[in-house]
């Protein structure tokens, strides 16, 4: 008879914790990239910043009309842009961190801003919407660069590859969509889901996207 082995899965042990605002639904968190700060946003139409070793509540940010939808830190943390929805809050927000003060709005689209990201160098933000557009935006400048259509009905998410030069975006219209963002143009369509897809997110070594449905 041959060797018999015992697997036993090991759950690994994790520090947790219940961060309260006591306040409505919240949609959208995000780390900031040295892990140390979290920014959460819902239908109170707020932002709070959050110490993630210590627990508690560091700062709230106030200017949003509508619910706040979605939340992104630039790579060196010291910039969060916010996506609004609900009119007039359509608009991306744009926050110095460290002083907790707004320093700039963006005021494009005509949807819900549902989900951002930004390129791996920081120079540019995309963001996605309910009118079905993806709009890319230089933060140094503050500027509208590029509005890329395709999707037919609302996206619900967009990510960057690790290069920067292909954007996905996910949407209502079950599809996966790329996009060259030095061309600004289509360059694939992936349409194997049955449902709307709501989250796509490239790999660490960009080899792989996967996507949700």
């Amino acid at each position: 008879m041959g060797k018999r082995w015992l697997l036993q899965a090991q759950t690994p042990a994790f520090d947790y914790g219940i961060l309260r605002n006591r306040s409505r639904a919240v949609w959208t968190v995000a780390f900031s990239p040295d892990g140390k700060t979290l920014a959460s946003g819902g239908g109170d139409t707020t932002i709070r910043l959050w110490d993630v070793q210590e627990q508690k509540q560091i700062g709230i940010l106030e200017d949003h009309v509508g619910a706040v939808l979605s939340l992104a830190f630039n790579p060196d943390g010291q910039m969060l842009t916010s996506g609004g929805g609900g009119l007039p809050g359509n608009v991306i927000r744009m926050w110095e961190v460290w002083r907790q003060r707004q320093v700039a709005v963006l005021q494009t689209h005509v949807g819900g801003v549902n989900d951002l990201a930004f390129s791996p160098d920081g120079k540019i933000i995309a963001s996605g919407d309910d009118d079905g557009a993806i709009l890319l935006w230089d933060i140094g400048k503050e500027e509208l660069i590029a509005l890329l259509q395709g999707h037919r009905g609302w996206v619900g998410s967009i990510a960057f590859s690790l290069d920067g030069k292909v954007l996905a975006s996910g949407g209502s219209d079950n599809t996966v969509r790329l996009w060259d963002v030095d061309k600004e143009a289509p360059v694939g369509v992936l349409d194997e889901h049955l449902s709307a897809v709501w989250s796509v997110s490239f790999s660490r070594g960009g080899t792989w996207l996967a996507s949700g449905s």
